[in-house]
């Protein structure tokens, strides 16, 4: 999936030509380290509160 969302965005990326391509190098890896550190808060989110890893409320009373 993260090989196909990556191809769409250097293909959208391709239509703004006034942006250097360095800028969208950076652009490209942060947004990969967003993505990747977004799976892994819930990875740890899911193996600390399970099934109820997304009840806001029942992770604020239990931390």
């Amino acid at each position: 999936m993260a090989k196909i969302t990556h191809n769409i965005m250097l293909s959208e990326l391709k239509n703004i030509s006034e942006v250097n391509e360095q800028s969208l190098v950076v652009y490209a890896r942060l947004w990969q380290l967003e993505n990747w550190l977004r799976e892994m808060l819930y990875v740890e989110l899911k193996s600390k509160k399970g099934r109820n890893w997304i009840k806001v409320d029942d992770t604020k009373k239990n931390i």
